[in-house]
């Protein structure tokens, strides 16, 4: 057997492969003879059909079953002499052979690239934001805990901003119809909330229960008009902010200063978790400029794909193989990208994760969720949930690692731009 290797690029390779007929004739002889024995015709036992005849019927059958063959085995034979491991189907084309004539084809197939880091342990230049929690966030926050902590109660007069309201919604056609079976039944709304402002909250200031009244709400841009039937008018009171109060939230509490502390370290520790995944991002983009990398077609393909299904299944039915191929391609070449890096440093560096790592990361859960024991353990016995555990501690270990090499610029920013840009 004789093989020529080609690299088409740092990714494919063309295997250009040739056996002389002297290493497939006794190949061949077996697969026409096994061919021959089962074969039958008028006038002739099984398997004492002349050969002549044989041939003339058989031939082209018997050739195919035999390249089919001889293409597997010798293709596999030039993997192993060679040393190379496909990711993907190869490309089989170039096909030349007849009986006493040599065997030639062409195999093309990807591979795993090869590529070169860039010099990480020089120090990795990123810059990120951290925003630091304010006021606001604590006023916000313990404005929820009263929420929650509040009681209602009715009231006879008309709504003021603040009210909730109670009733059964109508959706109305564009002549003010109720349209059948559009009804939503026991509604609660707040005045002065969400879609409940301006011109629809004013509409609705002073309605009082039996009232009915039509309003028009703006729903995700789409104007819907209803007939509300009001049942009832409630009054929200909110209990008094003090140390008992507190005490109420949380009872290692004692008053309402260390309510607000702890509050804004909550707060503080979620902004730093978020933090901590633009720093990991940042290294993400790093390393992936960084690195003399192309995408193999065959990982992004599986990885579209892949993201295909699992659109699908998340209730988006209706996309397309060829609208996530468009709209996600970036996301895909980045995906292949960064997993062809991180596997190159996880394996250079021996980063790995024990059977302690994990027992040890449970114990840790356990220790976050108090009575939790038995849900934890019965969640962990999944050999599914191991393995994202698993590669969340290998993802975890492998940033650690990483952020060792790095020189952060942090700019320190205050968390009420962050609620600006959610508005």
């Amino acid at each position: 057997m004789k093989v020529n290797i080609k690299d088409k690029n740092s990714f494919t390779r063309e295997l250009n492969i040739s056996i002389g007929w002297d290493d497939l004739s006794d190949a061949f002889d077996t697969e026409f003879n096994k061919a021959r024995t089962k074969y039958q015709i008028p006038g002739f036992r099984k398997g004492k059909v002349p050969i002549n005849i044989v041939k003339k019927n058989l031939q082209t059958s018997i050739e195919a079953q035999f390249i089919e063959n001889s293409i597997n085995e010798y293709y596999q034979k030039a993997l192993i002499e060679n040393k190379l491991n496909p990711i993907n189907q190869a490309k089989i084309d170039g096909l030349d052979f007849k009986e006493g004539k040599q065997l030639k084809f062409k195999a093309t197939f990807e591979i795993t690239p090869e590529f070169v880091l860039p010099d990480y342990t020089k120090k990795i230049k990123i810059k990120t934001n951290r925003y630091m929690v304010d006021k606001t966030d604590i006023d916000l926050s313990i404005r929820d805990l009263m929420d929650k902590h509040s009681t209602v109660k009715l009231i006879d007069g008309g709504a003021v901003s603040g009210n909730f309201i109670n009733g059964d919604f109508h959706e109305l056609d564009e002549n003010n119809n109720v349209i059948k079976n559009r009804k939503l039944e026991n509604q609660y709304i707040k005045l002065g909330e969400a879609a409940f402002t301006g011109d629809v909250e004013k509409k609705l200031l002073g309605a009082k229960s039996g009232d009915s009244m039509n309003v028009e709400i703006n729903n995700q841009g789409k104007i819907i008009k209803y007939k509300i039937d009001v049942k009832r008018i409630e009054e929200q009171i909110l209990p008094e902010l003090n140390d008992d109060f507190a005490k109420s939230v949380d009872g290692s509490i004692k008053n309402v200063k260390e309510l607000e502390n702890m509050i804004s370290e909550n707060i503080q520790n979620s902004l730093d978790i978020e933090h901590r995944k633009n720093i990991e991002e940042a290294i993400v983009e790093y390393l992936i400029k960084k690195s003399k990398l192309i995408s193999p077609d065959s990982m992004i393909a599986n990885y579209l794909s892949y993201l295909h299904e699992d659109l699908k299944k998340n209730n988006q039915n209706n996309i397309s193989k060829k609208e996530v191929e468009k709209n996600y391609k970036d996301q895909a070449d980045k995906a292949v990208k960064w997993h062809l890096i991180k596997t190159k440093i996880i394996g250079d560096n021996k980063i790995n994760v024990s059977d302690g790592d994990i027992k040890n990361k449970i114990v840790e859960l356990k220790k976050q969720n108090p009575n939790q024991d038995m849900q934890i353990d019965k969640f962990y016995k999944e050999h599914s949930n191991v393995h994202k555990l698993s590669d969340e501690i290998l993802n975890k270990k492998l940033f650690d690692y990483l952020i060792k090499f790095c020189t952060n610029k942090v700019i320190e920013k205050s968390s009420k731009e962050l609620r600006k840009g959610n508005k």
